[in-house]
């Protein structure tokens, strides 16, 4: 079943398909992260079927890098969806 996580930062809210709440988008995560969001999108996109809204919120929360908050940039504590606990902004620690 699909969840809704939302972004206090950004005041902002998404609802993730189930074939993202079950499984990392690892190519779009790694485009994210060496900061080629816009082809990140496309592969949510095309590979998820994720509205382009959508893909452009995901994009943008994904943690870059890997432990540091997509928001502020400190450290996450949780790996997966997780919340920062300094900000409490959402990020897709993948």
């Amino acid at each position: 079943m699909a969840e809704t996580y939302y972004c206090h930062p950004c005041n902002l809210s998404i609802t993730l398909p189930d074939e993202l709440d079950n499984g990392v988008p690892a190519e779009a995560v790694r485009l994210s992260r060496i900061n080629r969001n816009i082809d990140a999108m496309f592969v949510l996109r095309m590979t998820f079927g994720v509205r382009l809204d959508d893909a452009k919120f995901i994009a943008k929360h994904i943690s870059k890098p890997k432990f540091r908050c997509a928001n502020c940039g400190k450290n996450l504590l949780e790996d997966g969806i997780t919340y920062c606990p300094h900000c409490s902004g959402l990020n897709f620690n993948w």
